[in-house]
């Protein structure tokens, strides 16, 4: 459903709403660490999440990069729908990168 919610977001690029796919962002991060039953990595994300929300309101790419980061969160829900938790676990891997590569100072946009 967050997902969902984050692809609805940017249905159409004149009336995005940045707030909404922020807080599916957002939301999509803490239910994942809430899963694993362990407090400290919940904590861990919920302090990351503070700061990546700041992030995201900040990086001029977000409309040109959430595709990608939905993209991202698809294959990590439908690994654990499967219980591929290897899969999962690449995929969070990937995503964790991708999301390094996306907040860097000079992003470069398409022309």
């Amino acid at each position: 459903e967050t997902i969902e919610r984050q692809t609805a977001a940017f249905r159409d690029s004149e009336t995005a709403d940045f707030v909404e796919y922020i807080r599916q962002d957002y939301l999509f991060h803490t239910i994942l660490a809430q899963g694993t039953g362990n407090q400290y990595l919940l904590d861990l994300t919920e302090r990351i999440n503070t700061h990546s929300t700041r992030c995201l309101m900040l990086v001029p790419n977000l409309p040109y990069t959430h595709g990608h980061a939905t993209l991202e969160h698809t294959r990590i829900t439908d690994a654990l729908e499967k219980e591929d938790y290897l899969n999962a676990s690449r995929a969070m891997e990937s995503h964790l990168l991708q999301i390094l590569e996306r907040f860097r100072l000079n992003p470069e946009l398409p022309e």
